[in-house]
C-alpha cells in the first residue's frame, strides 16, 4: 500500500480472526486522516501535492473531505481490478 490511514468505520469487515487489512469493497466510511502511512514514491508525492493544493486552494476545505475526494476520485473497490494481491495478513508481510 501506498497510503494507510485509519476510518471512521466502527466495526470490522474482516471475518473473525482475519487480522488482513480492511476489505475496500466493504469499509466504505470516511477514511479519518488522523493517523496516516505514506510510503514514500512519486505517485504519492503527487497525491499529497494535490491534496496540498486542493487544501490551499479553498481555506474553507477540510482537510480530511479533501484527503477523501481525491482518495476515491476514480477509485471503485468494487468494479475497478485490485493490485494482487488485493490485501495484506499484516505489516511485516
Amino acid at each position: 500500500a501506498d497510503v494507510l490511514v485509519t476510518s471512521d468505520q466502527l466495526a470490522s469487515s474482516l471475518e473473525p480472526a482475519d487480522d488482513g487489512l480492511e476489505l475496500p469493497d466493504k469499509a466504505q466510511s470516511p477514511m479519518n486522516i488522523g493517523l496516516m502511512f505514506f510510503r514514500f514514491s512519486e505517485r504519492t508525492i503527487g497525491f499529497v501535492n494535490s491534496w496540498l493544493d486542493a487544501i490551499n486552494a479553498d481555506p474553507t476545505y477540510w482537510d480530511q473531505n479533501a484527503f477523501n475526494d481525491l482518495a476515491r476520485s476514480g477509485w471503485n473497490p468494487v468494479t475497478l481490478p485490485q493490485p494482487q494481491p488485493p490485501r495484506h495478513a499484516g505489516l511485516g508481510d
